[in-house]
């Protein structure tokens, strides 16, 4: 098995982990869209459960998270989500999703982890075609840290662009899925160091601390990542790990908002 670095030496303690002053870490735990969420008038909302997505059983360390898949309407919407928690029978949770969210903009269910399905959902306030995605992320506490990351790089796919189906512009036209990517540079420690979320499916969470900051400002949240990896050696340079490949979605969750 290959040795997994779970922190950084003493000598990098307090000191930014990369030019962008985050942490990156990694789970092995997948992420879940549990399913979605439907404005259609203020204070009216339909839920759509996801098909084959749902929270392994018995495992409780997920949280609940909302996700804009549009820019919402202008107008705060807040969401009580009926579920099981920890076994504790049906709880209901809340979030509220501002009115100016953009694109993945994320937002955090009341009540901590401990989600282990969703039954419905309501809301209040919110404009018509309003679209929100319930997502289940694993516990950030239990992520292992990337030591020795130098680099990372994050791309947004076009989002749901239509294009013409053939070549007559006018012809029916079909949406196209987006094509989130993501990298990750180290250097040299182990070899095999990546090489544990090559070819699987995993969570990657980068923590950014800005200014160097111990406070997390943001976290970046990379649900249903897939990478290979790569080592090279070039001459007169450090051997460095790459791990690069796709995702699901790139999220972005701010804890004070």
């Amino acid at each position: 098995m290959p040795f997994i670095e779970t922190a950084p030496p003493a000598a990098l303690l307090g000191k930014p982990k990369t030019q962008n002053e985050g942490e990156v870490k990694y789970t092995l735990k997948n992420s879940y869209r549990l399913g979605r969420v439907e404005v259609t008038a203020s204070g009216v909302c339909t839920w759509t459960a996801d098909s084959g997505e749902s929270i392994p059983a018995g495992d409780n360390t997920y949280y609940l998270f909302g996700v804009a898949v549009f820019p919402l309407g202008g107008v705060d919407v807040t969401l009580t989500i009926s579920g099981n928690k920890g076994g504790s029978g049906l709880v209901n949770g809340y979030m509220t999703l501002t009115g100016t969210a953009i694109y993945d903009d994320s937002f955090i269910a009341t009540g901590g982890a401990n989600w282990n399905s969703i039954s419905g959902v309501t809301c209040s306030g919110g404009t018509a075609n309003d679209l929100i995605d319930i997502y289940a992320i694993p516990d950030p506490d239990e992520f292992t840290l990337l030591a020795y990351v130098r680099t990372w790089e994050l791309a947004r796919g076009d989002h749901m662009i239509p294009v013409p189906d053939g070549y007559d512009p006018q012809a029916t036209t079909v949406r196209q899925r987006r094509e989130n990517s993501f990298s990750i540079g180290k250097d040299y420690v182990d070899p095999d160091e990546l090489t544990i979320i090559r070819g699987r499916e995993c969570t990657v969470i980068i923590e950014i601390h800005p200014g160097g900051l111990s406070t997390i400002q943001e976290y970046i949240i990379v649900p249903k990542a897939a990478v290979s990896t790569d080592t090279s050696s070039p001459d007169n340079a450090m051997v460095t790990s790459t791990a690069s490949g796709g995702a699901r979605d790139i999220l972005s969750y701010e804890p004070s908002g």
